[in-house]
């Protein structure tokens, strides 16, 4: 990602981003909130873009849409240690070269924007209710009381939070009929490695947490995580993943839809315990099929699935084949260490 930042923008921090990199020990897209609005991006980066001669060839064979800022910038400084009594602002010394224009101006502001976030808290709820970070069960509901749960309150690093809430308060409502009503909706039991529902996929563990970096834990502040594999966790904790060999038997677009495309929450409507076959396998053969053919599918397969396959493949052989060398001389602890816990790293609750 960040080679194709570099190609398209002439900075690898971003598409077209001059100022305000993340730091190197957090800049991986497995830990960040990826912002995604750049209209503050031009005005940010007016007098900051690279005039090199390598940079003026790779910006004439290829280069993002530059906006013209007429001439207005946006200045960047340290956070402000203090406001003088005539409104001046007062920064600390920094050796950012970012933050020397600003530095070097006397700055009195017409107006001021706390932008400090934001922290999950419902005053108006009892001390008996748990509390947006003591749920445990998926970002949920706390586990041993599902009487209460909180839909929304997961933060996707790239995606959007409502198709997430939608497949939250599945799960929610149906281990909620599960526990008030066990006789009518009993919880299938499947045995290890089986599926709980005909042509659903067996469950197991996804990691889907956003992963702590450089100081920084958005999964254990915001509950960040990661988009693609935590709706597939959803499903999988539902029952309502289709196996490759029932979505063979649907045709041609819907297969297309569930094996090029994202995790479209249609595709989590064939199976299981909310099923909706016919309504799905419409939305997916029609709209679906049109956006995942216009945005490449081809792209998706290769980007998501061959590169990963190639690279974690040769990977996982390498380390199994390392670890069976281990073991021919006797030195299984270091075949262990070699192969890891085989665990899922993170999960709610964990420290």
């Amino acid at each position: 990602m960040r080679g194709l930042h570099y190609i398209s923008g002439g900075t690898a921090a971003g598409p077209d981003q001059w100022v305000g990199a993340i730091q190197r020990d957090r800049n991986n897209v497995d830990s960040l909130f990826l912002v995604k609005s750049d209209r503050a991006l031009p005005y940010l980066n007016e007098g900051r873009r690279s005039k090199d001669i390598f940079s003026r060839i790779r910006a004439f064979v290829m280069n993002i849409e530059l906006q013209d800022t007429k001439g207005r910038k946006i200045l960047t400084a340290p956070w402000p240690s203090a406001f003088a009594k005539d409104g001046t602002v007062v920064f600390p010394s920094s050796e950012n070269r970012e933050h020397e224009e600003a530095l070097a101006k006397s700055v009195r502001p017409d107006l001021v924007v706390l932008a400090t976030g934001y922290v999950r808290r419902f005053f108006f709820l009892g001390e008996e209710y748990p509390k947006p970070d003591e749920l445990d069960v998926r970002g949920i509901w706390r586990r041993g009381d599902l009487t209460a749960g909180f839909i929304g309150f997961v933060r996707p690093g790239i995606g959007a939070i409502p198709p997430l809430a939608e497949l939250q308060a599945q799960l929610w409502v149906l281990n909620l009929l599960r526990y008030q009503y066990p006789q009518q909706v009993p919880s299938p039991m499947a045995a290890p490695g089986e599926a709980a529902y005909p042509d659903s996929v067996p469950h197991y563990e996804v990691d889907y947490a956003l992963k702590a970096r450089g100081g920084h834990d958005f999964f254990k502040t915001k509950h960040g995580v990661e988009q693609e594999s935590y709706a597939y966790q959803l499903a999988l904790d539902i029952g309502s993943a289709p196996t490759l060999s029932f979505m063979m038997r649907q045709g041609f677009k819907a297969f297309f839809t569930w094996a090029m495309g994202s995790n479209f929450n249609p595709k989590f409507r064939l199976v299981g315990p909310w099923k909706w076959k016919a309504g799905a396998l419409e939305i997916m053969r029609g709209e679906l099929f049109d956006v995942v053919k216009q945005t490449g599918g081809g792209v998706f397969f290769t980007t998501y699935t061959l590169f990963p396959l190639v690279l974690f493949g040769t990977l996982t052989v390498v380390l199994h084949g390392t670890a069976g060398i281990f073991r021919l001389f006797g030195m299984n602890d270091r075949a262990k260490a070699v192969l890891g816990s085989g665990n899922v790293p993170r999960r709610e609750g964990d420290e």
